[in-house]
């Protein structure tokens, strides 16, 4: 069984993008949302092993949907990302973090 994997970004097209390179890379894209809300329900919902979630979305950003992860029982694993580089640089060890344009580049196991 191949890692379970959901996508969080407010951008459809990026979804669709990422959900392509994650299943060229072998992984099962469980779901997709654009907000913080549609997130937490599919987690709830589906139990992802892995979220790949935007830095920014519509109702909240990556420090609002950790700390809503963090009261799951068994939350998923998180790989934050962004166009905006610098938007992980205040961010704790535990949580990676890769710039959006650098995706397709990065081995996304080490982090997942």
């Amino acid at each position: 069984m191949s890692h379970r994997i959901a996508v969080v970004d407010d951008d459809a097209r990026f979804r669709r993008v990422v959900r392509l390179l994650l299943t060229r890379r072998g992984y099962t894209v469980v779901g997709e949302a654009g907000d913080i809300a549609a997130a937490l329900a599919l987690v709830d919902a589906i139990h992802p092993q892995s979220l790949l979630a935007d830095w920014h979305l519509p109702d909240g950003d990556a420090p609002l949907l950790l700390a809503c992860l963090a009261e799951r029982t068994d939350p998923p694993r998180i790989l934050l990302t962004s166009s905006d580089a610098q938007a992980g640089a205040g961010l704790a060890t535990a949580v990676p973090f890769v710039p959006k344009e650098r995706l397709a580049d990065v081995d996304l196991a080490r982090f997942l």
